[in-house]
């Protein structure tokens, strides 16, 4: 049975496993935090990075800047905690934003979010752009989504 290193960063140390040493069809991934605990699973072993190049613009007259953050959460390991169904803020601030886009024709936005291989994010941040006629409407939006978070957290 070969040990490896690194499985939350890339998956370095099985990339340079020898191959010749495996002989089985199944991969096990064994994984804890506590002692004398063992988790069985993966949450997967592919990291993506995307780059998207984009030119600045001003925001267009009559819109309002927002700060949009999502903060305040307990975060925890996408392995260990999973099954106490935390939230993940840059998973909520991207629900919002995509909740914005489609209903309010949502500006560009800035985003600031924790990255996390293993874990869920406790807090996340965006700066977007509203039209001013449809302020009302993203405010609605933002305390829809909020109190949709907060009873299912109860």
């Amino acid at each position: 049975m070969p040990f490896t290193v690194d499985e939350e960063t890339g998956l370095t140390g099985a990339f340079e496993l020898d191959k010749n040493l495996l002989k089985g069809r199944i991969l096990l991934n064994l994984d804890s935090e506590d002692e004398g605990e063992l988790f069985i699973g993966c949450a997967g072993g592919k990291g993506t990075t995307a780059k998207l190049f984009f030119q600045k613009e001003k925001a267009p007259a009559n819109h309002l800047r927002y700060h949009v953050k999502v903060s305040g959460l307990k975060g925890g390991h996408s392995g260990d905690d999973i099954h106490h169904g935390l939230g993940n803020a840059n998973k909520i601030l991207n629900r919002l934003l995509w909740m914005a886009t489609r209903i309010l024709t949502c500006g560009s936005t800035i985003w600031k979010g924790q990255p996390a291989q293993c874990h869920s994010t406790r807090k996340a941040r965006a700066i977007c752009c509203i039209p001013a006629n449809l302020q009302n409407a993203f405010e609605q939006a933002v305390e829809s989504l909020a109190s949709q978070l907060k009873a299912s957290s109860n």
